[in-house]
This record gives structure tokens, sequence and C-alpha cells, in this order.
């Protein structure tokens, strides 16, 4: 039972038992084991039995038999600590039917994009800084409450296409420009769109993004277009309503 009482993130190894402890005294509270750099398939098995966030992000990988034990938690999943993702494993964790964390990865296949599209809850993947235009075609089918792709610093017209298909929320952040035809195929969006980078806009961008019916976007407080202009004139804070700002 101590370990209900130290820091869980300095566990360095677990056996299937003291796994089962800490689910009893974390169920309904987040445990965070980011310490633990692997994880056997028994103790997986016990970790999926608790029923809130669980992080393990010092694990860089993952076996087959492991993420689809993983995959039968009963919580949101943090792994931010692999750096890769067979597509096998994709197809097991797409099953998770919770919030799933994948900051870590600085690629994705486009296979297994194609696998992880049929995830359907909250999807991060801020680690990317690219993304195919056949991967953002396969993403966008992406079924979930939020597409999380932070990392990605330009989106091509194909993919900006695509993405703008996405039902559910979609974060970019780090993209920094639109071309216009881009702007366009985002305009058409249907749900929030986070574009919180961006420093410049063409006419051409700002023209496609004045042409959305605001008076539709306007109808549920959860559609709205953040985006930072670092360019002047502008306002005091940068940080704006993209429909308030290109309405005036």
């Amino acid at each position: 039972m101590g370990y209900l009482f130290q820091d869980t993130n300095e566990i360095k190894s677990l056996t299937v038992s003291e796994a089962k402890a800490l689910v009893s005294g974390h169920n309904g509270r987040l445990l965070s084991l980011s310490g633990l750099p692997y994880c056997s398939k028994d103790v997986a098995e016990a970790l999926a039995q608790h029923n809130e966030m669980l992080c393990l992000d010092g694990l860089s990988m993952l076996k087959p038999e492991v993420a689809d034990a993983l995959a039968r938690h009963q919580g949101g999943l943090d792994l931010d600590g692999l750096t890769d993702l067979t597509t096998a494993n994709a197809h097991s964790l797409a099953r998770l039917p919770f919030l799933l964390s994948l900051n870590g990865l600085k690629q994705l296949s486009d296979e297994a994009a194609q696998a992880l599209a049929s995830h359907t809850k909250a999807l991060y993947l801020d680690g990317l800084t690219s993304l195919t235009t056949v991967a953002a075609k396969f993403l966008a089918r992406h079924n979930g409450r939020i597409l999380s792709l932070n990392g990605v610093l330009e989106i091509s017209d194909d993919a900006a296409n695509y993405l703008s298909m996405h039902r559910g929320a979609l974060c970019l952040n780090r993209v920094t420009t639109l071309s216009g035809r881009a702007a366009e195929w985002l305009s058409r969006h249907r749900d929030a769109i986070e574009l919180k980078g961006l420093k410049t806009l063409s006419p051409q961008a700002v023209a496609a993004l004045r042409a959305w019916n605001w008076d539709v976007f306007w109808r549920s407080p959860m559609h709205m277009i953040l985006v930072t202009l670092g360019v002047s004139p502008g306002p005091a804070n940068p940080l704006i309503y993209m429909p308030e700002r290109l309405r005036s």
C-alpha cells in the first residue's frame, strides 16, 4: 500500500500485484507512471482496469500484446513517450474509447494514420511537424471530439481540403500562414478550428475566410477560429476571434 502515498512517477518497475494495488487506490483519479520504462502484457492488463487518465509516457516502445491490452483501458491514455507507432499498434490503440495522446511521435506513416482514423475520441498528435496529403486524408476521417496537430508547421492546399472534412475540433496552432486556397478549404470546416500561430494572411486568404457564413457559425459557442496576428497594425492583444476580426 506504500505506493498510494509516494510519487508514482518515481516507480521504475511494477509487478502485477503492485499494478492492481495502484489501480485500486487511483480509480476515479489520474494515475501517472511517467517513470516506468517497461510494461509487460500482464501488468498492462492490470493497469487497463483503471478508470481515469493513465499516463505511461515513460514507455518508448510497445509490444503488440501490450498495445492490445492498453486499448482496453477504461479511461484516457497518455503515451507521449512513444517515438514510433507500427500499423499493428495503431490499429490496437485506435480501439481505445477514450482520449489518446501520442505527442511523442515525430513521424506517422500513412498506414498508421489510416488505422488511427477509426479512433472515436480526442486524438493528440502534437509532435508531428509535417503531414502528408495521404495522412491528412485518413486523419480527416477521425470522428472524435478533437484532432490536435499542434506541431504541424505547414498545411498544403490538398491537406487543408481533406482536414476541412474532419468532424470535431481541429487544432493547428503552429501553422503560421495559409494560402488563399487552404484558407478557403478550412473555412468550410463545420466545427472549431484553432490557428493561434498565424502570423500573416494573404488578401486571398482573408477574402476566403470572410466568405464564411458567420451567422450560421455563431449559432454555436463552440464554433470559433482563434488566430494570432503578429503584424501591425493590430489590436493590443493579438489573440482575437477570427469572425469578429474579419467582419471589421
